[in-house]
């Protein structure tokens, strides 16, 4: 079986319309302005894999998109490797066979189907409910289950697993499929242990990486009393009046008189009291780093990163560079969200900074 032979409609979606009319202009196809161009394409998937270039441009963005990764490692003795392949490739993982399966019936992620890409490299494909949908007629109200259609790579001699989900489908995938087929522990990778769990520093190892959006939560959990907030916005409204009047006795003396009894604790702590998230970003008008902004180097040292958006670049086989956006999820889930579509070129970069 080859990758043509897993595809299936809900995968052309990851198709951009860039992508489709590279396809159509190709192929010189003619297609009616009233049918669903990615369907079609779909429909005619084994005449579009017969043509190298337009086969290229399908595999590289057919299992990508805008999708969310986490990686797992797993170590394994020589002796151990035969039976792991073994059991990959056996019968009951659907090695090289599709297994029909009725979506509305699952409630666990289900493996459907295994095939091989490359040495000791496989590709899983696995449905997973997600909950359910209310459907409104206006006469009937129905429910119809969602189910994503999940991509798990297995890359033997690397000893990794990359999951392609949400953090919560991810887990379920390796603790009801994966982990029980490999038979062995499987790690959680941490994403940023290569940089120190640094944001910057992994930020800085990208082409043309750009911090542009940061989610924080405040380092210390204060509670302030509303008097004690009340001297808190006196002493920032003397600064603003010192900046407009330049009076700086009436700053000194707002400074000398306030007293927060929080002793030991920065000024701009207290000023992140209460609050459970600080969100911050650069304006889409500025091409600049949020690192180089002012309010973000002040208050950096007093919260701790849960998770950023970064930019960066990627040139393709004809030197012209992509743009891509991840999420980068620090804290919470763990794993590399693509908010661009993205493709296997890409994943392959990422992956290999968080492996190594």
């Amino acid at each position: 079986m080859e990758i043509r032979d897993i595809v299936f409609p809900a995968d052309f979606l990851n198709l951009t319309k860039e992508d489709t009319d590279k396809i159509i202009n190709e192929m010189e196809l003619n297609i009616d302005v009233d049918t669903d161009v990615k369907i079609h394409l779909y429909n005619i998937k084994n005449q579009l894999f017969i043509d190298s270039s337009v086969s290229s441009l399908i595999k590289d963005k057919i299992f990508a998109g805008k999708t969310s990764v986490k990686w797992y490692k797993f170590e394994f003795s020589e002796e151990e490797k035969a039976g792991i392949i073994e059991r990959i490739e056996s019968e009951s993982n659907f090695y090289n066979v599709v297994l029909p399966i009725d979506t509305s019936q699952i409630n666990l992620p289900v493996k459907y189907t295994c095939i091989k890409i490359g040495d000791n490299k496989y590709m899983m494909r696995i449905m997973n409910p997600t909950g359910s949908r209310t459907i409104n007629t206006g006469k009937e109200i129905s429910k119809i289950k969602s189910v994503n259609n999940i991509t798990v790579i297995i890359d033997i001699d690397r000893k990794y697993i990359e999951v392609r989900s949400d953090n919560v489908s991810a887990r379920k995938i390796i603790n009801n499929i994966i982990a029980p087929l490999i038979g062995k522990e499987i790690i959680e990778v941490s994403i940023l242990k290569n940089y120190n769990d640094c944001l910057e520093t992994f930020r800085n190892s990208l082409n043309n990486g750009k911090f542009v959006d940061v989610t924080s939560k405040p380092d210390l959990n204060i509670i302030l009393t509303r008097a004690q907030n009340e001297r808190l916005v006196n002493t920032l409204k003397a600064l603003d009046e010192y900046f407009i009047n330049k009076d700086i006795e009436g700053l000194k003396t707002e400074l000398l008189e306030v007293e927060l009894g929080t002793e030991e604790i920065p000024f701009t702590q207290l000023f992140l009291a209460g609050l459970s998230q600080i969100g911050m970003a650069t304006r889409i008008d500025i091409d600049e780093d949020l690192t180089d902004q002012s309010l973000y180097g002040i208050l950096k040292s007093y919260m701790t990163n849960q998770r950023g958006f970064i930019n960066f670049t990627l040139n393709d086989e004809l030197g012209i560079p992509h743009y891509y956006t991840i999420q980068v999820g620090i804290k919470t889930t763990n794993s590399i969200s693509f908010k661009s579509s993205a493709t296997e070129q890409s994943i392959q970069y990422i992956r290999n900074k968080i492996l190594g």
